[in-house]
């Protein structure tokens, strides 16, 4: 008898639990339905707005990191262009200081013919060319080089600013060996008491 009164009891329990449940569905019906719908509203928007929005940024992402990389190369390669316009520019002012120091000529026998002017000036002959002979010539690049023999009679001040003269020279020239012989001649006329040998380097244009 006491079993049947309790699940009677449960029983009235459930049917105002539901009962109350319907009346608060029923109250908040509106409310629940707004809810809902914003909720929905939200899903939609993520859907349709938020992640292709998201994707695209992504998208710009991965597209600028790959314009970055492409820019880094180009201004690597810039880099190495203003580089290699730094060294033509160097090796060009270098062409150009070594074309300032050739013999103006592709002619050899125009350089012994230009030292014997400049021997020839002047009351004192300190320094006498006797005879000279080009004794090679081949051709260095941009240049050619080519050396003479020469056989001059001088005095010792006429040595001394003959090789003065050639050191200072504005075109490339070398002096090699020496070979320098007393040999008094004697006479008030004569200034030279020297026989001296003479080799010599001259860099001068290329031919042709």
């Amino acid at each position: 008898m006491n079993t049947a009164r309790v699940w009677t009891s449960k029983l009235k329990g459930f049917n105002l639990s539901v009962a109350k449940d319907v009346r608060f569905w029923r109250r908040n019906k509106k409310a629940v339905l707004v809810i809902a719908g914003f909720i929905l509203g939200l899903i939609i928007v993520h859907i349709l707005i938020v992640s292709p929005i998201v994707e695209q940024v992504r998208e710009f992402r991965a597209r600028l990191a790959q314009e970055r990389q492409v820019a880094e190369k180009y201004r690597k390669k810039l880099s190495e262009s203003e580089q290699l316009k730094d060294r033509l520019a160097k090796s060009h002012q270098e062409l150009e200081a070594i074309k300032s120091k050739l013999f103006p000529s592709n002619d050899p026998y125009q350089f012994a013919s230009k030292l014997e002017e400049a021997l020839s000036t002047g009351d004192r002959k300190d320094v006498v060319i006797k005879s000279y002979q080009i004794t090679s010539s081949r051709e260095l690049g941009l240049y050619q080089e080519v050396q003479y023999s020469f056989s001059l009679d001088a005095n010792i001040y006429g040595l001394s600013q003959f090789l003065s003269w050639l050191s200072n020279y504005p075109t490339s020239v070398r002096a090699g060996e020496v070979n320098i012989r007393y040999a008094p001649k004697g006479g008030k006329d004569s200034s030279t008491d020297l026989i001296i040998n003479l080799n010599l380097t001259v860099l001068m244009q290329k031919k042709g």
